[in-house]
């Protein structure tokens, strides 16, 4: 191998869970790579391993064809354990290790965790509740969290969804409500600026292998909020984009 190819390495990575049931779990790991263009790389070999709360370990390894410097890498893991908001199960969490190889070196490689959920709501607009792994969650209370605010995430009860709003969540705040099985909405602030589509895309990388990040809010109005909301859609499939929050069920 050329010695000017172990200058490429990741650029980001999207852990996506597409698919989950109690017999398998599907992934997509969707990257980008750096120098790939100008290095004339035209596909990487990529291998993943997630170890699992029950010590099992799964691995795969495949070649990925490279477009416009990137690619997707899809994957499947059987009997997975499901990770659940703390009403309704466990929160079992995986280790993931993504490697990056051109030929047979080791170029770059990348750590993170994954949970095996699927949050889905049935519209942008519709009063109904969250489904979690397909059982029914009903929302009982709403609580914004600001940037000032972060430190009431822990203590909030059950049946609460947790709206991040005017600002991204820091990366300790969703590694908490990943471990106590909170579901937190995340706002997108809107920005006329021309970095904003990068800005959405690199939140949207940090963030999206978060069990607890149950869906993206979009302001309902206006052409930015619009193309920033169909921006997301193609980032985060797994995911609802949200024009409004879900409605909080009513007491009595």
């Amino acid at each position: 191998m050329a010695t000017n190819e172990a200058s490429i390495r990741f650029g980001s990575i999207r852990p996506l869970v597409r698919y989950v049931d109690k017999e398998q779990a599907i992934i997509d790991a969707v990257f980008t790579v750096t120098n790939a263009k100008s290095l004339d790389v035209k596909s990487v070999e990529l291998h993943s391993l997630l170890k699992g709360p029950r010590g099992r370990e799964y691995s795969h390894q495949s070649t990925v064809l490279l477009e416009n410097g990137g690619g997707v890498m899809r994957f499947s893991i059987g009997d997975p354990r499901r990770w659940w908001p703390a009403a309704m199960g466990e929160q079992a969490l995986y280790e993931i290790a993504m490697t990056l190889l051109v030929g047979d070196e080791v170029v770059d490689t990348w750590k993170g965790t994954l949970g095996m959920t699927s949050v889905r709501m049935p519209g942008e607009h519709a009063p109904a509740p969250l489904l979690v792994n397909g059982r029914q969650y009903e929302v009982q209370e709403v609580i914004p969290i600001d940037r000032d605010d972060e430190d009431r995430l822990l203590p909030v009860g059950r049946d609460c969804l947790l709206l991040i709003r005017d600002h991204f969540g820091p990366d300790l705040l969703y590694e908490a409500a990943d471990r106590a099985g909170i579901l937190l909405v995340q706002a997108v602030p809107l920005s006329h600026d021309l970095e904003s589509d990068v800005r959405v895309r690199r939140q949207v990388d940090r963030l999206a292998a978060h069990p607890s990040l149950a869906g993206w809010l979009v302001d309902p109005m206006g052409r930015l909020a619009d193309r920033i909301a169909g921006r997301v859609r193609l980032l985060d499939p797994t995911r609802n984009v949200l024009r409004e929050l879900p409605c909080v069920r009513q007491a009595g």
